[in-house]
């Protein structure tokens, strides 16, 4: 018989080793600074965006999440996982 493993937690990581942190700066960045291209996909609380750096001409997929509809469903949870997900996507990966 096999036994399956129960899942562990979730580790919490530093964001300062990621660099991803929220903290507001004289450098942060906001809507303005982004050339909306088109929509990619629509969902029930969220849309994605192509969009282009203007500084840079970078082109990135933007999430906009409707902040009102997250707090009456109760997807808080379910939003900082999608963002632990993305997290730990951007990790270095190490080879065994």
């Amino acid at each position: 018989m096999v036994e399956t493993e129960k899942p562990t937690s979730i580790p919490k990581i530093e964001e300062s080793k990621l660099d991803l942190s929220r903290q507001k700066s004289k450098d942060s960045i906001s809507i303005e600074n982004f050339l909306l291209l088109c929509v990619i996909g629509k969902g029930s609380y969220a849309k994605v965006v192509l969009v282009r750096k203007k500084d840079t001409q970078e082109i990135f997929a933007l999430k906009v999440l409707k902040k009102d509809y997250v707090a009456q469903r109760n997807q808080k949870d379910h939003v900082q996982t999608e963002r632990y997900i993305l997290v730990i996507s951007l990790l270095p990966r190490r080879l065994p």
